[in-house]
């Protein structure tokens, strides 16, 4: 019988050396680490505006304009926008950047950094969404949006 989900493992040895047979640096005394892909999916909740007593404020018109997010020592992810009424808007984030220093063949990259999207959206007519594929780790400290509020009535 053959074990689950071993045809396509990744190996990656301490120093970040993506390797293929791991046997040679075990034999050496050196730690490798063995990664199963799988889609990794976060779904951010509808962003609702509260007035001061923490009661949604249905009046107002929340319209989103830019989401930043913090991430830290992550490899590649995507950002997936869906408005209503229009398309869906993919926004790949890969941590390789040609020319940088860390960018190095056969080994792994992890990035720090902020990530910036325009989402331009109702806050209520659009979800977000943050997918990634890779056995890298996708570590996010952070998120948080830019926008305008246009309040409809005022109490007196």
């Amino acid at each position: 019988s053959t074990i689950p989900y071993t045809d396509n493992v990744q190996y990656i040895t301490m120093a970040g050396r993506l390797v293929t047979d791991p046997e040679p640096y075990l034999l050496i005394g050196e730690s490798v680490y063995a990664g199963v892909t799988f889609r990794k999916r976060y779904i951010f909740s509808e962003q609702v505006i509260k007035d001061q007593n923490g009661q949604a404020m249905a009046t107002a018109r929340a319209q989103m304009r830019r989401l930043l997010l913090n991430y830290n020592k992550t490899g590649a992810f995507t950002l997936l926008i869906r408005p209503s009424y229009r398309d869906e808007k993919t926004l790949p984030f890969s941590p390789r950047v040609l020319g940088e220093g860390i960018n190095i063949l056969n080994e792994a990259v992890l990035d720090d950094g902020v990530f910036k999207a325009y989402i331009l959206s109702q806050t209520s007519e659009v979800e977000i969404e943050i997918q990634s594929d890779s056995w890298l780790p996708c570590t996010f400290q952070s998120a948080e949006w830019e926008g305008y509020i246009v309040s409809r009535s005022q109490r007196t």
